[in-house]
């Protein structure tokens, strides 16, 4: 090749040299995900308050309308928005990622048309953008315990394990819809509209033991079940453990769906640049 002669920087072919592409710009997933929480939280007044105000919200909105008027039964002897706190610490962890997934492609376009990059570390950062909402969020969740009397036990070591359940299916769903986001922009408006739904079907507002047992196994189909669950387990003295066959279900669906979704998402991403 001569020196004048151009450049063409591709894509590897085979799935092992993409996944060492991935791990070469392992530094632009971190930069990415940093450059996505500076951006949500700059120009703000509340700043990264905002992180705790939306689940303290909905923890209220949840006390209020399923606490109060429905009498829905909380876990043992824990408050009932204490129970809803620890359901929502997986939950937007969860939907926060899916949604900054599915948009990942869009919003960065020149990225995606300018320059070659595995184009999935795109929705691998923006699945890590709650992350921080959640740890803090879990902090105040953890003071408010205290405070009501509640013991802390070990397995609070656990809950990193449990919120990584909840990002795995956000990543696998994430790469599927951010690869069809790109073809039909209609996902932008349905994906949060699917979210608020799934946040009701989901055990953010009552205990799982409240599903009739007929229907369990099949609700456990859902892998934030085993996440909230797990979570609750964690953190309060009452709450019982999440069922093995759950956690199966969590961890089995949650690998399909990132598998399925690497898989879909190599073969759209030759047409990204066509399409965006």
């Amino acid at each position: 090749m001569t020196p004048d002669a151009p450049r063409i920087i591709a894509p590897g072919t085979r799935q092992a040299h993409y996944l060492r592409e991935i791990w070469a710009h392992r530094r632009v997933l971190y930069y990415l995900a940093w450059r996505d929480l500076r951006v949500r939280y700059t120009q703000t007044a509340l700043g990264v308050t905002w992180g705790l105000i939306r689940p303290l919200l909905a923890m209220l909105a949840y006390t209020l309308v399923f606490g109060a008027l429905a009498k829905l039964p909380t876990e043992g002897n824990t408050p009932y928005a204490l129970m809803v706190l620890a359901a929502l610490l997986p939950w937007q962890l969860f939907s926060t990622g899916l949604l900054h997934a599915s948009q990942s492609l869009v919003l960065n376009q020149d990225l995606v048309t300018r320059t070659w990059l595995p184009r999935v570390v795109l929705p691998a950062a923006a699945v890590v953008n709650g992350v921080f909402d959640f740890l803090a969020a879990f902090l105040v969740l953890v003071i408010l315990l205290v405070a009501v009397g509640t013991p802390l036990s070990p397995t609070l070591l656990l809950v990193p394990f449990f919120g990584v359940l909840a990002l795995l299916p956000a990543l696998g769903l994430g790469l599927w819809l951010a690869a069809i986001n790109v073809r039909y922009r209609d996902f932008s408006y349905l994906v949060p509209f699917l979210l608020q739904l799934g946040q009701f079907v989901s055990p953010v507002g009552f205990a799982s033991w409240l599903v009739p047992s007929a229907f369990r196994d099949l609700y456990a189909i859902n892998p934030l079940v085993a996440a909230i669950d797990g979570v609750r387990w964690c953190l309060l003295p009452s709450a019982a453990p999440p069922r093995l066959l759950d956690l199966g279900l969590a961890l089995g669906i949650s690998l399909l769906l990132v598998l399925s979704g690497l898989w879909f998402f190599r073969r759209r991403e030759g047409s990204f640049a066509d399409f965006i």
